[in-house]
């Protein structure tokens, strides 16, 4: 094993409305503790996106953290890179690795307080898809209830 000392990039992605996040800032308890663990050997790093809540605002800043990514491996190929990311950074994060290439090139994502978004078409099956045509129907029934015959519901 080689005797040079192992160099760390975190790069920091904060979630919607957070641009400028105070724990991605330098005198941020978060990044002092990152800094005094790993001493000399880190360095740190934001990605700074809009933060806009749109699916299009994060496809944007997964495309700004990929290329933020891609010029830290041609850059410095020896480095091992950390992405730590909030709240919808998460998501931009788990776009922008989409890229298996470029996901190789990253040692670690860590997600905190992420909500996750994932859409697929799901087949119920016929007595799932009544299942859910009865509950719609049954939520419209007691809607109705309330509104006209408030009496009724109570």
């Amino acid at each position: 094993m080689s005797n040079q000392a192992v160099t760390y990039r975190v790069t920091l992605v904060h979630g919607t409305f957070a641009r400028g996040a105070a724990w991605t800032q330098d005198s941020s308890p978060l990044v002092r503790a990152l800094e005094a663990e790993l001493g000399g050997s880190v360095a740190i790093e934001r990605c700074e996106w809009s933060g806009g809540n749109t699916s299009s605002a994060r496809m944007a800043a997964a495309r700004l953290l990929a290329q933020q990514l891609r010029e830290q491996a041609t850059r410095l190929p020896n480095e091992r890179r950390f992405v730590l990311a909030h709240s919808h950074g998460g998501n931009v994060a788990m776009y922008a690795l989409r890229d298996t290439m470029l996901a190789s090139q990253v040692s670690g994502l860590a997600c905190l307080a992420t909500p996750f978004l994932l859409a697929r078409r799901r087949d119920l099956g016929a007595r799932g898809t009544t299942n859910v045509v009865l509950a719609l129907l049954l939520t419209l029934l007691l809607a109705h209830l309330m509104l006209v015959k408030p009496h009724l519901a109570s």
